[in-house]
Formats: structure tokens, C-alpha cells, sequence
């Protein structure tokens, strides 16, 4: 048997013992085990209640992996999750990660956590990334940059030596009414 029907065996062997914890899902169990393999990310939407995450600690069961949930609430941001915004591939490919539609937060302080790390290395790259969120969502820059000396602050009680010096200058840069 080659490696290829190995894998495709053992797949469909743990597709299979998924779907008799998750009933009538298999074109999704299908998709999610074909993320997983690839190495992929997966984003489940859904009403509460329909087994999003039923499927993934069964998935994780199956497969024996780890499972831990994080509930989104208004007040905490995905980057509060993941430390950043932005994921850089092994090739040095900055993608900016669309959190939008996860976030139950204010988009806009993302936004601006974003802008500040693109600042660190790259100010054209950072007005690049704030004015294509503007223009796609709609959203006033100057609504976005007020979240900035919030977000600078905030940035400041982690104490990172290598964006002091720019998460200072954010601190007094709006008025506040």
C-alpha cells in the first residue's frame, strides 16, 4: 500500500468514527479534515447551537489532539488571542488576517493594534493597511485613528522595549470630547 493510500485510508477511517458523534455532516467533517491535513485554518460560522463545537472536540478526539475553546466576547479582540494581526510565512509573506467577521469587538481597535506593528518596520506599508480598511468597510480613518493612543497605550503595559518609543509618540495625538 503507497503512502498516499495510507493516508487516505486512515482519513476516511476517522471521518467515518467523527460522523457517528456528528450526524449529517460529512461534507463538513470532510472539509475540516482536508484543512487540518493541509495544514489549514478553518473558520465555522453558525448559529449557537448547531454543533460547531461538538465537531471540533470530536475531531480532536479522534485525531488526538488538543481542543481548547475561546469565547468571543464585546470586549476582547482577536488580537488579544493571537498577539497580533498580521501572520508572516516562512518566506517572509505578510498576510494581514481579515477578523471582521470574528470579532464581536471594535474592528477598528484591531485595526489600529495592526497599523502600530506595521509602523515599527514599514509606515508605507501601515498607511497602505489602514487606508484599503477604510475604503472596504467604510469606516472613517479618523474614527480608526482614535483607537490608536487606546490601543498604545494598552500596547505600552507589555513593555516591549522595541515599540516604546513609537507607542509614546501615539499617546496624546487626539481629542478627546
Amino acid at each position: 500500500m503507497t503512502e498516499y493510500e495510507v493516508c487516505q485510508q486512515n482519513t476516511m477511517a476517522c471521518e467515518q468514527e467523527i460522523a457517528k458523534g456528528i450526524i449529517g455532516q460529512k461534507d463538513v467533517i470532510r472539509q475540516v479534515m482536508l484543512a487540518l491535513l493541509a495544514g489549514g485554518n478553518v473558520l465555522l460560522e453558525g448559529m449557537p447551537g448547531l454543533g460547531k463545537t461538538m465537531l471540533v472536540r470530536t475531531i480532536s478526539q479522534v485525531c488526538d489532539l488538543s481542543f481548547q475553546r475561546i469565547q468571543f466576547t464585546p470586549d476582547l479582540m482577536p488580537s488579544d488571542v493571537t498577539g497580533t494581526n498580521i501572520i508572516v510565512k516562512e518566506d517572509g509573506t505578510m498576510y494581514v488576517v481579515d477578523w471582521v467577521h470574528a470579532a464581536q469587538g471594535n474592528a477598528s481597535a484591531d485595526v489600529a493594534r495592526t497599523y502600530l506593528l506595521f509602523c515599527l518596520t514599514d509606515q508605507a506599508a501601515a498607511e497602505k493597511y489602514m487606508d484599503l480598511f477604510c475604503e472596504k468597510t467604510g469606516t472613517a480613518k479618523r474614527y480608526v485613528q482614535q483607537w490608536l493612543p487606546l490601543v498604545a497605550a494598552a500596547q505600552l503595559t507589555k513593555k516591549r522595549p522595541e515599540e516604546k518609543e513609537l507607542l509614546q509618540s501615539w499617546l496624546n495625538v487626539c481629542d478627546y470630547q
